[in-house]
């Protein structure tokens, strides 16, 4: 489900890098050549003449309300991905042995040792984390 999300992510902001180089490519060469006129519609590359009824619009408006449109979407879902938890985190350490010594220390909180404790132990939970090793780096969606 999370790595569907971040695909849709990332597929919007494909769309919206294409409607950016669309909005430029068609700002250049109207400066050049004039109002350029595009039909939208998905059939409209298949037929090529007039009669078929598919709208012409403005090429440069098209793609700035198209980028407009595709980035609040995407500022939208950003704010509300910002809002959601998503219950893990990453933590680094100076060596591959203390990283060794804090997975060895909570794998052994499952067998009712409690990890040791601290000021914020309730606050954060601590003693219901489930730490391990991380991922490989080519595992992970950034």
């Amino acid at each position: 489900m999370k790595n569907s999300k971040l695909l849709m992510q990332d597929m919007n902001m494909d769309k919206r890098r294409k409607a950016m180089k669309g909005r430029l490519y068609f700002t250049a060469k109207a400066q050049k050549e004039g109002k350029i006129m595009i039909k939208t519609h998905p059939l409209a590359r298949i037929c090529c003449c007039d009669f078929c009824g598919f709208e012409q619009v403005d090429a440069e408006q098209y793609y700035s309300e198209l980028e407009e449109k595709l980035t609040d979407e995407f500022n939208a879902e950003r704010n509300r991905i910002t809002l959601k938890r998503l219950g893990m985190g990453f933590v680094t350490f100076q060596d591959e042995r203390m990283t060794a010594v804090i997975v060895k220390h909570y794998q052994h909180s499952r067998c009712r040792y409690q990890p040791q404790q601290s000021s914020v132990t309730t606050v954060i939970k601590s003693y219901r984390w489930d730490v391990r090793y991380a991922p490989a780096l080519s595992d992970i969606i950034w």
